[in-house]
């Protein structure tokens, strides 16, 4: 423990995390901590003239890492011209840690210029929203902000910090958070039905997210469980890219939004169809029919258990790191498929590059 004042103990837990960029647009209540990082020629402040902007940048940062990215707005109308890019960030489940300065907290009750609850407001926007009041929290707060952010499902988490939590001084136990990636294992007994419905499958489809790309080394997966099964692969709205745009299995994007027809018919052709790191067809307006017919079954495998039936029912869930658990899931094809089913799976395949060939002509 060592005893200092919170803007020194909160430079120093980002430097725990590995932080070198701070995305931001200070005002009044950041002063603190812009203070304390001018001692700090390690940590870059990106100024932007703009909290949108900086939002992006974090964004884009996040994504080009994959470590969280952090960010430093104003108070309350700085917070709320961030909210149209994190939202987007929120629904791509992009890791940044977001913090503003918060009025003194003697003078919240008094409502004081620029104070507003930038806790309610963040919370719709985020993966956990809340407020650093004393300095001896930064440390422990700061922790848990980057745990979650990390964790995945990974997303932005805000952190409003009270002017008082900056100037005082405390005893600080500056630790950084654990930074391991826990790659968690699909049930074993869920690869097995998995791999039983996927291999009897006889119009497989495949249907991917941007949770796939945040999974280091997942995107490769994906190609090799599409020839595995002879299946085509359809993208939902992403900002990744979870296998190359040239692979011959790559069907390209639809909106459910805007499901035609021939995209509906596709879809409920299939038998099987397994959705990998995506919230299966969301729509932002009502659609005339089911996106599914009751006879398609679904296996859903995700690293966000609240993805996993959330809308259409699934008759496995595999709730695990996407990477591990597609290599287990197609470690098991690969031994449990029968000569049969392999043989189909190859004669699909022809049909599926065919297919392509005829679209890009």
């Amino acid at each position: 423990m060592v005893r200092m004042m919170g803007k020194n103990a909160m430079v120093e837990m980002l430097r725990l995390e590995g932080v070198k960029y701070v995305f931001g647009n200070p005002g009044t209540t950041e002063l603190p901590l812009i203070d304390a990082l001018q001692d700090a020629p390690d940590i870059k402040y990106i100024l932007t003239l703009f909290e949108g902007v900086a939002a992006g940048m974090a964004d884009g940062w996040a994504r080009i890492s994959q470590k969280p990215a952090f960010m430093n707005f104003h108070i309350s109308v700085g917070v709320s011209n961030s909210i149209a890019v994190m939202y987007n960030s929120w629904r791509g489940g992009t890791p940044m840690v977001i913090t503003a300065g918060q009025s003194h907290s003697s003078l919240q009750l008094h409502e004081p210029t620029l104070y507003s609850n930038m806790v309610n407001v963040m919370r719709e926007y985020t993966k956990w929203s809340g407020e650093i009041v004393v300095p001896e929290d930064i440390p422990s707060i700061l922790r848990r902000a980057f745990k979650i952010a990390s964790t995945p499902p990974t997303g932005p988490v805000f952190v409003s910090i009270a002017w008082d939590a900056f100037t005082g001084e405390a005893e600080m136990d500056l630790r950084p958070s654990i930074n391991d990636y826990y790659s968690i294992r699909p049930d074993l007994g869920a690869i097995e039905k998995a791999t039983t419905i996927l291999g009897q499958a006889e119009r497989p489809i495949i249907i991917i997210g941007d949770r796939v790309a945040q999974s280091v080394g997942a995107p490769s997966y994906v190609g090799k469980i599409a020839e595995q099964l002879g299946a085509g692969v359809f993208a939902t709205s992403y900002s990744e890219v979870h296998m190359p745009n040239s692979h011959p299995h790559y069907m390209g994007t639809f909106d459910v939004s805007w499901l035609h027809s021939a995209m509906q018919r596709r879809l409920n052709e299939a038998d099987v169809i397994l959705a990998i790191g995506t919230d299966l067809l969301t729509s932002s307006i009502p659609i005339p029919e089911p996106a599914l017919a009751d006879k398609v079954q679904v296996v859903h495998l995700d690293s966000s258990q609240w993805a996993i039936q959330r809308s259409f029912p699934a008759v496995v869930g595999l709730w695990c790191d996407i990477r591990t658990g597609l290599d287990e899931l197609t470690g098991a094809l690969d031994a449990e498929m029968s000569g049969s089913q392999k043989l189909a799976a190859q004669q699909r395949c022809k049909l599926v590059v065919k297919e392509q060939i005829i679209r890009s002509i």
